[in-house]
């Protein structure tokens, strides 16, 4: 069983569609979780009652109480896109910083590293698109749209470099056996990131909310770049191909599963401070 792990390349591309999926899953849902909690804390220091539901967060003060102040909006806006860049930014440095990765953990920072970037820049195009958030509070400080389309540009020129910078880190801890031309195999391409990419957004579409679910849409710009990336040989030395499939990976999976499964409870349930 070993050696099938190790040497069939379709025994790979399966493990990684598993691994990629129970990762990338668990990740979304962490990530969701902490963006709601800042929605929350934040809330709840400016004395705004609100609920953590699993549909998102609910907030009990009436918009039209004046306690809603530009201010206010402002910080519970940027509290969730903040602290999905900061999570990006260490998962990033870990990412460079070890070596030698499983799989299991090599899938788990990267899916950290896109949807974090992605609720990131992905969350100031859904404002701007839909006139939410960061929207009220510049139509409140008399901005026009022009300002808006702008940032809504900006926001999906920064999610494709995102994607650029990804590309070009992940692509130098695919397997060996799985290179086209210095090129990340269009196989393990599918198998480890656009096929889990649409299981995981299939699974939680149920209880996502509609400006999660764009933020979640726009994520698929930064595994777009992918696919056009290639081998730098200044990087080569840094960054090494993700270890087999073995039985800590194995155990991690479980570990997905189990925690998946505690952190939609907790959106089941619903949380207030």
């Amino acid at each position: 069983m070993s050696k099938l792990i190790l040497h069939s390349k379709k025994a790979t591309l399966i493990t990684s569609l598993i691994t990629s999926t129970l990762s990338g899953l668990l990740v979304y849902l962490i990530l969701r979780l902490l963006s709601d909690l800042s929605v929350l804390y934040f809330s709840y220091d400016l004395n705004i009652k609100a609920k953590l539901l699993e549909n998102g967060v609910h907030f009990l003060t009436p918009v039209t109480n004046p306690i809603w102040t530009r201010d206010a909006i402002i910080t519970i806006s940027l509290a969730p896109p903040i602290l999905n860049f900061f999570i990006a930014f260490f998962s990033m440095i870990i990412f460079t910083l070890v070596k030698y990765k499983s799989q299991s953990f090599s899938f788990f920072l990267q899916w950290t590293i896109i949807f974090s970037l992605a609720n990131t820049f992905g969350s100031f195009a859904e404002n701007g698109l839909f006139k939410t958030g960061i929207y009220k509070a510049l139509e409140l400080m008399h901005f026009g749209g022009v300002i808006m389309i702008i940032i809504i540009m900006i926001s999906l020129y920064f999610l494709y470099l995102s994607g650029v910078g990804i590309g070009r880190i992940a692509i130098l801890n695919i397997p060996d056996n799985f290179w086209a031309k210095n090129k990340i195999s269009l196989w393990f391409y599918f198998a480890g990131y656009i096929i889990p990419w649409v299981l995981i957004l299939s699974i939680t579409y149920s209880f996502l909310p509609k400006n999660n679910l764009i933020i979640y849409l726009f994520s698929i710009v930064t595994l777009i770049p992918m696919i056009w990336a290639k081998k730098s040989l200044s990087d080569e030395k840094r960054f090494k191909p993700m270890l087999p499939f073995s039985w800590i990976d194995f155990v991690t999976l479980i570990i997905f599963i189990i925690g998946s499964l505690i952190v939609h409870s907790i959106f089941i349930h619903g949380y207030s401070f």
